[in-house]
């Protein structure tokens, strides 16, 4: 597994994908940090982690996780993948922490941020680590989204597309949960409030059962996405 995740994780440095992922991330969040704390002159940068949660992953992830899967299959290298002394749960995890530290990297920009606010300002550290815990637990999630859906076809821009439209239709679907009266749907909905469940790490409260939720929702897809790999081992 360890092998996987560095031959992946080196991949987004030694690609210009990576390099331009970042920059899509530095530049989006330093434009909303210059508008929402240096020209408001507040210390509260709740408002950088909502714009990363609402807008930018469902740009950032697609493009972060579309090649995971789908290129192996596309160069033909993922039956090397099947034949290796890797199991096929050491090959999806490798590939999964690979993208999640990718984007945790990414994330850190974050607390150069929160270095600024706490030199002019009194920012609020429990607000700060919430933020950031919120918004790195919804990128995990929707990172193993992602990776299972990259697995069913060979095509990359079909992986991105996807990820994009079930990333949109689960932020649909979160806000429209409570107003929905059929008990079924309601549910359904409610369980893939994957955005809407961050509400509490916003502001400092860390709730046992919503860290399981996100652990669950990761460890659902991981388990999709290694069936989807044995599955072809044995076809």
């Amino acid at each position: 597994m360890f092998a996987i995740f560095k031959r992946e994780l080196k991949n987004y440095f030694i690609s210009p994908i990576g390099y331009v992922l970042l920059a899509i991330f530095f530049a989006f969040t330093g434009i909303i940090f210059f508008i929402n704390n240096i020209l408001s002159n507040t210390s509260e940068i709740a408002g950088v982690f909502n714009a990363i949660m609402s807008t930018l992953l469902m740009i950032f992830v697609p493009i972060l996780t579309m090649k995971l899967m789908s290129d192996e299959k596309r160069q033909k290298t993922d039956q090397l993948l099947l034949t290796s002394p890797v199991s096929p749960t050491g090959i999806v995890l490798g590939k999964f922490f690979s993208a999640f530290a990718f984007y945790a990297i990414a994330l850190c920009i974050t607390v150069i941020y929160g270095l600024i606010l706490s030199v002019y300002g009194e920012p609020s550290f429990s607000s700060f680590v919430g933020n950031f815990v919120a918004t790195l637990f919804v990128g995990g999630a929707l990172i193993s989204i992602g990776l299972f859906l990259s697995s069913l076809t060979e095509s990359q821009m079909i992986a991105g597309i996807s990820t994009f439209a079930v990333i949109l239709a689960v932020s649909i679907l979160g806000n429209i949960g409570s107003s929905l009266t059929n008990p079924v749907f309601a549910a359904i909905a409610n369980f893939f409030a994957i955005f809407q469940r961050a509400n509490e790490f916003l502001y400092g409260v860390f709730n046992v059962s919503t860290i399981i939720y996100y652990i669950s929702i990761v460890a659902i897809f991981i388990f999709l996405t290694v069936r989807v790999l044995e599955k072809k081992r044995w076809s």
